[in-house]
């Protein structure tokens, strides 16, 4: 099972931030997450690594408040 999700998976530099926060909703509601930390994820997803890596802010990555 691991080993098809692995293969499934590709690593993106791009996810906008509305999409996390709709994987973490959908999450939630699916009962694979206890709570709702929907309101709390720009405090936990760091982009300082990216916006190095990429030499673009945060907001031109997919970040939005």
């Amino acid at each position: 099972m691991a080993r098809l999700a692995v293969d499934n998976c590709q690593p993106l530099v791009d996810i906008p931030m509305g999409t996390i926060r709709q994987i973490s909703k959908a999450m939630y509601e699916l009962g694979i997450q206890k709570g709702d930390v929907t309101a709390d994820l720009p405090k936990f997803v760091d982009y300082s690594f990216l916006e190095k890596a990429t030499g673009k802010k945060k907001e031109a990555l997919g970040f939005a408040a």
